[in-house]
């Protein structure tokens, strides 16, 4: 009886520790950026950055180019309506900054929500001939 009230104990302990990952909704985001400029001259130059970020709750994650352009990020999952089960929906908002720390884009509300494992693009078109690409899929942690 003393050993089985040891493996429950341990059990219990156990699903104590992983539980609170679970609740709090951890998520990773696999993010790519990619800088392109001379587009309008059939000349691309390109600088990119692919990184894997991890979320847990509201925090916010930046991703710097080497180029000085900025990436701010925010994720959370959707709660579903229904209350019953986990979702697989996110809702994204991501702010573009350029080297000089102006907020240049910033992507959010129907357009940023993705289902895990799908990838979603945003597409910022500067100057002409610049074209800043975001690629984000996000997966459970």
């Amino acid at each position: 009886m003393n050993r089985i009230n040891n493996i429950l104990l341990i059990t219990i302990l156990s699903l104590g520790i992983m539980v609170p990952d679970i609740s709090h909704g951890m998520l990773k985001l696999k993010v790519s950026l990619t800088h392109k400029l001379g587009i309008d001259k059939n000349l691309v130059l390109k600088s990119e950055l692919h990184s894997i970020e991890e979320f847990l709750g509201d925090e916010e994650v930046t991703v710097i180019m080497k180029n000085g352009f900025e990436l701010k990020l925010f994720a959370n999952y959707i709660e579903e309506q229904s209350g019953i089960g986990p979702t697989d929906m996110i809702q994204l908002k991501a702010i573009l900054h350029d080297p000089n720390g102006e907020k240049i884009q910033e992507f959010m509300g129907k357009d940023a929500q993705i289902s895990l494992w799908k990838s979603k693009k945003f597409i910022y078109k500067g100057r002409i001939g610049q074209e800043i690409e975001i690629v984000i899929v996000p997966a459970p942690n």
